[in-house]
């Protein structure tokens, strides 16, 4: 299952999450890389921890409240508990040369995703199911939920900044 949909929330939402994330007062956290915690690849991002093991981690924790529901009223989701929600941040590659992040599965036990965008930007999100890959370019205020399981990755943006909200739920 993978479903995508549009202005998942409203577009003052959109911005209210936009302005606050791409803000002075908003908190990030370095990342080496923003695919393996080994850094191999020196993909840098930056992160920040709404919610981590399934425990608020933020001041900002309720901001998400309205994307979770909203896309698990869509796709017909249920939602027991939040796992994790985070966002990401990644700026454009200064070699300008598209590269593929590494594939990968947030968690090792069931789950859904919902991946938000938070805004328009390049650097497509491929998720891959069996022989096929699915791709989804960044648009404000879109959504993707599918099954955790699913291997994903994303293109390194070239353009502009890339800025996710992800978010893992059972």
């Amino acid at each position: 299952m993978i479903k995508t949909f549009d202005d998942i929330i409203s577009v003052n939402d959109q911005e209210e999450i936009k302005n606050l994330l791409l803000g002075r007062d908003f908190t990030w956290h370095y990342l080496q890389d923003i695919t393996k915690q080994d850094g191999l690849q020196k993909r840098p991002a930056f992160s920040h921890y709404f919610v981590l093991d399934e425990k608020n981690n933020s001041k900002w924790s309720d901001l998400t409240n309205n994307i979770i529901i909203n896309s698990c009223i869509k796709s017909g989701v249920s939602c027991q508990k939040v796992l994790e929600s985070r966002a990401f941040l990644q700026l454009p590659n200064v070699t300008k040369e598209q590269t593929i992040d590494t594939p990968h599965i947030d968690r090792r036990n069931n789950h859904t995703v919902i991946l938000y965008y938070v805004k328009t930007s390049d650097g497509d999100t491929i998720i891959y199911e069996g022989e096929k890959e699915h791709t989804i370019t960044p648009k404000q205020g879109r959504v993707v939920v599918f099954n955790g399981l699913l291997k994903h990755t994303a293109k390194q943006p070239i353009k502009n900044s890339r800025c996710i909200i992800n978010v893992n739920i059972c």
